[in-house]
């Protein structure tokens, strides 16, 4: 009669507890997801930033565009001339604010809010110069408020 013996081949540990690598694998993927949604999420934020600056050039030429037209239309149906007269330019001012004002809620909704630096008339064109603090997406009010850009932006529009 023959017996038969089995020989059992080890094909490693028996139980996770004996391995001492066990759960890197794990511990790398948990930290490779890490890495991508934090390079995600500075992707998102950067975009959106780009946008707001977008827009807020959009709106800073409206408000030149706006601008020159009330120039031209003011001195031209008065006198006959282009460039603003003296006090001319606060009244410009004045109406350009109005209009930022009027389309806070569709051209120049950016950021917490547009606000206009200055305005000016060089040679034969007008200057707006608009700022606004970025809203930043995903974080925190608190630290969102901390670290926000202000953007800001210049456009000119030709006079006549």
């Amino acid at each position: 009669m023959r017996t038969s013996t089995w020989m059992r081949v080890s094909t490693g540990p028996r139980s996770d507890a004996q391995d001492p690598e066990s759960g890197r694998v794990g511990l790398l993927i948990l930290v490779c997801t890490m890495v991508v949604l934090a390079l995600v999420s500075v992707g998102a934020v950067i975009t959106t930033v780009h946008v707001q600056r977008s827009r807020l050039l959009t709106c800073a030429d409206a408000l030149a565009a706006a601008g020159a037209q009330v120039v031209v239309a003011n001195g031209f149906y008065a006198d006959g001339r282009i460039t603003p007269g003296v006090g001319e330019l606060d009244l410009v001012q004045a109406r350009v604010q109005g209009l930022l004002d009027d389309s806070a809620g569709t051209t120049c909704r950016v950021g917490e809010g547009v606000h206009l630096d200055g305005m000016s008339v060089e040679d034969k064109d007008i200057v707006v110069r608009v700022s606004a603090t970025a809203r930043l997406v995903g974080l925190p009010p608190f630290l969102g408020a901390a670290v926000a850009p202000i953007l800001v932006e210049t456009s000119s529009a030709r006079l006549g």
